[in-house]
């Protein structure tokens, strides 16, 4: 594999210079948005990861 610029790559769709995710819609609703190091503490946390099967 060789590395490479992706400006060096044709692209069908244009690309935003800077996009952002808006989640205020989703937090409107009371869901609560965790942060991806909460989501992966979680995770490892959870019951279903810890069960001895």
């Amino acid at each position: 594999m060789l590395r490479g610029a992706s400006a060096e790559f044709s692209q069908n769709a244009e690309c935003p210079k800077y996009s952002v995710l808006d989640l205020s819609k989703t937090k409107e609703t009371g869901y609560i948005i965790l942060t991806w190091q909460e989501a992966l503490n979680n995770f490892f946390f959870s019951d279903k990861m810890n069960q001895n099967e």
